[in-house]
């Protein structure tokens, strides 16, 4: 990820990866990832519905800012907290498949957003 290539290219398991290594611009990477995350959103404004589109948004945009730029380097709750964005998918599943939000939909991200913690501490444990 192009905000992380600093740790990425200190760690073992992620130096290797494009950016750090040197394989892709790290202002390319940028790039595309705008690019990707605005014609993401677009697309699904379009071929699936509005609601949709917008927690897509909602979800790249926590996921970038939220989690990644201000949690991730400054609190271990960054998990929790960060758990938000993983829990998105199927609330914006729900909401392309019925064009609205319910409580269903809350039930389903609260069931990824409380299992998000305890899965990646098992892994970290590890």
């Amino acid at each position: 990820m192009w905000y992380d290539r600093d740790i990425d290219l200190l760690m073992k398991r992620t130096k290797n990866r494009p950016i750090p290594s040197g394989r892709v611009l790290a202002e390319s990477a940028l790039e595309f990832g705008i690019t990707l995350g605005i014609l993401s959103v677009f697309i699904m404004a379009i071929a699936v519905n509005y609601i949709s589109a917008a927690l897509l948004a909602v979800s790249i945009l926590f996921y970038v800012f939220i989690y990644t730029i201000w949690l991730k380097r400054r609190t271990p709750q960054n998990i929790v907290i960060g758990g938000a964005a993983g829990a998105f998918p199927p609330m914006i599943g729900w909401a392309a498949v019925t064009n609205s939000v319910s409580w269903e939909s809350f039930i389903l991200f609260l069931v990824i957003f409380m299992w998000t913690p305890p899965h990646f501490w098992a892994l970290s444990l590890k």
